[in-house]
């Protein structure tokens, strides 16, 4: 199980990386157009759930 765990970490460092990265383009973004908006407004909200899990996945690693 611990293998599993291990695994899990190291995707949710990589997404979390991943997701700041977005967080940083969608701030860029933000200027140009609406349809960014949105699309990065859902990119967040996927982004927070995921960290969610992460961190409850390894409260319980």
């Amino acid at each position: 199980m611990m293998d599993v765990c291990g695994i899990m970490m190291d995707g949710c460092v990589i997404m979390m990386d991943g997701c700041g990265i977005m967080m940083d383009v969608c701030g860029i973004m933000t200027d140009g157009s609406g349809i960014m908006m949105d699309g990065c407004g859902i990119m967040m909200d996927v982004c927070g759930i995921m960290m969610d899990i992460c961190g409850i996945m390894i409260d319980n690693g």
